[in-house]
């Protein structure tokens, strides 16, 4: 990121050189960077892949495709759910791998028994055995190592999760490179911007940038938007956002236009301390994670439709805004205030410093 008063994201495959770029000749020419010298000013900067490096690129739109679910916990068995539910006309196939097969089996089941001549379910879902997981063209990975008991709320819940998680993750990662795996590998797990940046070193160089994505920022904009209407601001929908990770470092916005510091500060406490509320009455929250975040958010990515998602950004994974393109992921590009972008400058320092103060078993 760069800049005070326009936040231009800028997005390249590891690397490569990182262009702002807005028109397709500039992608195209040459090695891009002597035609991007030769513009004086670039003028709203559309922020797309380099297309020059297109043999190391795919475009990962499809008209339908075929998912395989990872982990079949809370959050992953209510993440199918949603899938079944909203995913007709996307998905032509959602494939299910557990540990313990029984598990894999009674969810296959039971989802096809999912029917209403009323509505449109023709979700199929079928069991997977391990070597089949990534011959999908999606993975969804939700397995965990255990979220944090009732009453052990004192560190981020998200966090306490990371390096259990990471070496879950790691194993799969691991598998995916052996398959020569060419798909869209979406974490949900937590804390999904840390685990795409391991998913990329592990994977590293099969596994590109642009084939990773984390799936935690839609709950948080749900509950900022719940937070905000409670608040009385009666323009979020339209004017409000989220950025950085999902977790303590999020950054919430009560308006583009009219931000206002001490009221972003406090939706910002609100958001992310709303799985602590839920906890307080002792309930792990993974309802609202696993279709806001989940189901309804990756569906929406699939479709080439604006949604939150943790994205590659400066050699590490941030949650922001944008939409799939043929071209690959097109950020959206915003005004943002200059004390705005000082606090996401200062999110994803604190995100990377964590990371780095946390290395992962390079085993």
């Amino acid at each position: 990121m760069q800049g005070t008063d326009e936040m231009k994201i800028i997005y390249s495959e590891e690397g490569r050189d990182q262009l702002v770029v807005n028109n397709s000749v500039m992608l195209t020419r040459g090695e891009s960077l002597a035609y991007l010298d030769l513009q004086e000013t670039v003028q709203e900067p559309t922020l797309k892949i380099n297309r020059n490096y297109e043999h190391q690129l795919k475009n990962f739109l499809k008209s339908s495709y075929r998912v395989a679910l990872v982990g079949l916990g809370d959050v992953g068995a209510n993440l199918l759910l949603g899938l079944k539910l909203f995913g007709a006309g996307t998905l032509e196939e959602v494939g299910l791998y557990n540990p313990d097969e029984r598990v894999s089996q009674r969810y296959a089941l039971e989802m096809n028994q999912i029917y209403q001549e009323n509505f449109d379910l023709d979700v199929k879902v079928v069991p997977l055995q391990e070597q089949e997981i990534f011959r999908a063209d999606v993975v969804i990975f939700t397995a965990s190592g255990g979220v944090p008991p009732i009453g052990e709320e004192k560190v981020d819940v998200r966090k306490a999760q990371y390096l259990v998680n990471a070496g879950i993750l790691s194993r799969y990662v691991a598998a995916a490179v052996k398959s020569g795996f060419k798909g869209l590998f979406l974490v949900v797990s937590d804390p999904v911007d840390l685990l795409c940046k391991v998913a990329l070193e592990k994977g590293s160089p099969h596994l590109l940038p642009s084939q990773i994505a984390g799936f935690g920022q839609g709950v948080m904009y749900a509950r900022a938007r719940l937070s905000a209407e409670n608040l009385g601001i009666t323009d979020f929908k339209e004017q409000g956002r989220i950025y950085g990770p999902h977790g303590s470092e999020l950054v919430v916005a009560n308006s583009l236009s009219e931000y206002d510091e001490p009221l972003s500060m406090e939706l910002t406490r609100l958001t992310v301390e709303a799985n602590l509320r839920i906890r307080a009455l002792g309930f792990k929250p993974f309802i609202a994670p696993a279709f806001s975040s989940g189901a309804l958010s990756i569906l929406s990515y699939l479709r080439g439709q604006p949604t939150y998602s943790s994205q590659y950004l400066g050699g590490y994974y941030f949650g922001t805004r944008g939409r799939l393109t043929a071209d690959g992921f097109e950020f959206d590009v915003e005004k943002i205030p200059g004390k705005l972008m000082a606090r996401l400058e200062s999110s994803y320092k604190d995100m990377v410093s964590y990371y780095e103060k946390n290395p992962v078993d390079q085993g």
